[in-house]
């Protein structure tokens, strides 16, 4: 199996592990961030992968530039560690079950890669996203 990757949308802010508000605005966030991973990789047609697989995550974190911009990134989740990042994207990893693309996200099935940053201007080009690598583990 060749590795697959998918472009998707930062997580929003109430998704981190270290946000700290009312349970039901995260639960709120939560489902419908994990309803739209599902959307993209339904649209994405994904297969069912063969497990176990390596799932590595890749943040391009453009910070804001203007005023237009820095309001629409405030609802967004800029990770600052790894824990905090591979926590933020729980939804989409339970996204890829609800798609069927794995059975389940414990160890046996997905092995977590190092996160991989793109937080300076040469790095990033302007983006704001997360790309999920997929691929088998070794």
């Amino acid at each position: 199996m060749p590795r697959i990757s998918i472009e998707l949308p930062l997580p929003p802010r109430e998704c981190s592990p270290n946000w700290r508000g009312h349970t039901k605005a995260r639960a709120r966030a939560v489902a419908r961030y994990r309803g739209d991973c599902l959307i993209l990789y339904r649209q994405a047609r994904i297969p069912a992968l063969q497990t176990p697989i390596t799932l590595q995550l890749e943040y391009f974190l453009a910070r804001p530039k203007t005023f237009a911009d820095r309001y629409m990134a405030s609802s967004l989740y800029f990770p600052l560690d790894d824990d905090d990042a591979i926590g933020g994207f729980k939804a989409g990893r339970d996204a890829l079950i609800d798609a069927r693309i794995i059975p389940n996200d414990s160890r046996k099935h997905v092995r977590l890669a190092p996160v991989i940053w793109h937080t300076t201007a040469p790095d990033h080009q302007d983006r704001r996203c997360v790309v999920v690598h997929m691929e088998p583990a070794a």
